[in-house]
């Protein structure tokens, strides 16, 4: 996770910052593409994630997106997190969103969600408590499926 370009959507963006989680990636290797960082700042300027954006948490991108990921019909924000992951060899496409998920994987773009991340941080050493880390971002608005909890927490834990 260190080595690569990590693009990230807004909703991982807002719940990580919420939970008081943007930490467990390296900010160098964060791309924040305009058109996310323009609906991240849409929102109330006291979020986290709005704090964030606006002290310029990640760097900034914007490349044209391709016919191929429009006519999926995506909001604008994921469009342009797939556009930058296809122009960036060896990046990966931060995307909770199912609809946006399915087209990077039929486009070859490797994808991580929000919880991938946190397993990911957890890994690496950087939170202790998967558990925790799970029920901050809950807390933050990102619903995950129970079963999809325990059993990330079951896999974590080595059990």
């Amino acid at each position: 996770m260190a080595e690569e370009l990590l693009i990230f959507n807004a909703s991982p963006t807002i719940v990580l910052a919420r939970a008081g989680l943007l930490g467990i990636v390296d900010t160098a290797q964060v791309c924040v593409p305009h058109a996310v960082a323009d609906e991240v700042l849409a929102g109330p300027t006291d979020d986290a994630g709005s704090r964030a954006i606006a002290a310029g948490w990640g760097r900034r991108e914007s490349v044209p997106v391709p016919d191929i990921i429009i006519e999926w019909g995506l909001g604008a924000g994921e469009s342009a997190v797939l556009a930058c992951a296809m122009r960036f060899a060896g990046s990966r496409a931060v995307l909770d969103d199912r609809e946006a998920r399915m087209c990077a994987r039929s486009l070859g773009i490797p994808v991580v969600g929000t919880l991938g991340l946190l397993a990911a941080a957890r890994r690496h050493g950087r939170i202790g408590n998967l558990q925790v880390a799970l029920d901050a971002v809950r807390a933050a608005g990102l619903w995950i499926d129970e079963r999809v909890v325990a059993e990330a927490v079951r896999l974590a834990d080595g059990r």
